[in-house]
């Protein structure tokens, strides 16, 4: 279960939505007719786990960030997800530009912070924005990211273990 308020972002990452996320709560927000969003509190009460509490919280559920690769380029972080989750997350934060391998895996991006980047995909550029989020296909061997604006970015990346 989770929540955010106005002026957050939320990536939220998974691949199975529709059997884990329970919306208990929904800021009063009305869907497309201004009707109140439908909730389904009784299926979300059924799917909390009880158990999940204390120091087990803090050994298994919350991501412990670590340092993969660092250069005057970029810095590159693993943000390691629970044993069972199907996806893993990497975290790039480029001053300038890197080359990701994809290692055969489908990659799903988002620019989470800064103005922009730059991608070149066998030779082609796309571009994209803070809060964009694009795939890039386990067909391609490597893609290089680079930064369009004055400042640093931060890119999530998000693949299959």
């Amino acid at each position: 279960m989770h929540e955010s308020g106005t002026g957050n972002l939320v990536l939220e990452i998974s691949s199975t939505p529709y059997i884990y996320t329970f919306k208990m709560y929904d800021w009063l927000r009305v869907d497309l007719d201004g009707s109140p969003r439908p909730l389904n509190i009784a299926r979300g009460m059924q799917n909390l786990s009880f158990e999940r509490k204390g120091e087990m919280v803090t050994r298994e559920l919350i991501s412990k960030p670590r340092l993969v690769a660092e250069s005057d380029a970029y810095v590159l972080y693993h943000l390691p997800t629970h044993a069972e989750h199907l996806y893993d997350v990497h975290r790039y934060s480029i001053k300038s530009e890197v080359v990701v391998v994809t290692n055969g895996k489908v990659n799903v991006l988002n620019v989470v912070d800064g103005s922009g980047v730059m991608v070149e995909v066998n030779g082609a550029e796309y571009s994209y924005h803070y809060a964009e989020t694009f795939i890039i296909p386990a067909s391609v061997p490597a893609y290089t990211l680079r930064v369009t604006g004055a400042t640093a970015i931060m890119v999530v990346v998000a693949f299959i273990k």
